[in-house]
């Protein structure tokens, strides 16, 4: 799978209180390698990105997005994955 990102004009909004708010186009291009199909989709979001009072980074994902998993990431000899998700959608890294 190839990914490309024709429209990339998303931007982070910090607030004082250290919350990020992710917004603006963001367009991704999937394309099968064997086959030379693609597909583009809207994965604009928007999204927010918060430390907890753990310390732990956390993800809310509002709209469409584009999860990605790379080989191994889900345990020793696992594919690589792409989720697409429609909102909303709060995970926090490494914890799949």
């Amino acid at each position: 799978m190839d990914v490309a990102f024709p429209t990339n004009k998303e931007f982070i909004t910090t607030f004082s209180n250290g919350k990020q708010i992710v917004t603006g186009s963001l367009f991704a291009t999937l394309t099968n390698e064997q086959n030379h199909k693609s597909l583009t989709i809207n994965i604009s979001g928007p999204g927010s990105i918060v430390i907890d009072a753990n310390g732990n980074t956390i993800f809310t994902l509002s709209g469409r997005s584009l999860i990605y998993l790379f080989p191994g990431q889900l345990g020793q000899g696992s594919s690589g994955l792409l989720i697409l998700t429609s909102g909303p959608v709060t995970f926090r890294p490494g914890t799949f």
